[in-house]
């Protein structure tokens, strides 16, 4: 078990093994954040976006620039989890929760959301990165799909700045990669 990520990312290995298990449990996992179910509290959303935060960027920075990590994260099943945190924001305008006690509230949690996309956007550009076989395995868990949608998701009115705008650009920047990528080995 301890093959899994090169010697010199252990212990980021151990912190990327462990946030995708929280986030596991938290049921951040195919379906995405769970925050559709109404007894959920605004508190136990939160704990599950940011678990799958914590998930998405270690996973982000584990397997940038490192192919061993790169196909170790593929092996591990990451491809669904990152393409559902993506496909739950970009397929969803922003969402006033009538369960959170304020819109202030509710705007924090789509923020917080949007940064998780914003960060596993990175991950899938960073896995796909001059690998076919997590290109593939993308593509087969509807990564194209979930960053085209999230590309097209910065209303006009958006602030240049904003979290809609940085998803938008992160998922542009997935997809541009992986045309470069596929451009070039073929």
């Amino acid at each position: 078990e301890t093959r899994r990520f090169s010697v010199s990312t252990h212990e980021k290995a151990e912190k990327a093994e462990k946030a995708l298990g929280d986030a596991e449990l938290l049921n951040v996992t195919k379906a995405g954040i769970r925050d559709d179910v109404p007894e959920r509290s605004t508190r136990a959303i939160e704990a599950e976006i940011v678990a799958a935060g914590r998930a998405a960027a270690t996973l982000k920075e584990l397997v940038c620039a490192n192919a061993f990590n790169r196909d170790a994260a593929r092996e591990l099943g990451a491809m669904a989890p990152l393409v559902a945190m993506v496909a739950s924001v970009a397929s969803s305008p922003p969402k006033s929760d009538l369960r959170a006690g304020s819109r202030l509230e509710a705007s924090a949690l789509d923020q917080a959301r949007i940064r998780v996309a914003i960060d596993a956007a990175g991950a899938l550009r960073n896995l796909a990165y001059a690998n076919a076989a997590n290109r593939a395995a993308a593509i087969a868990a509807g990564a194209v799909e979930a960053l085209e949608a999230a590309t097209r998701g910065a209303p006009p009115e958006a602030a240049p700045d904003g979290p809609r705008r940085r998803l938008a650009f992160a998922s542009a920047s997935a997809l541009a990669a992986w045309c470069a990528c596929a451009w070039y080995r073929s």
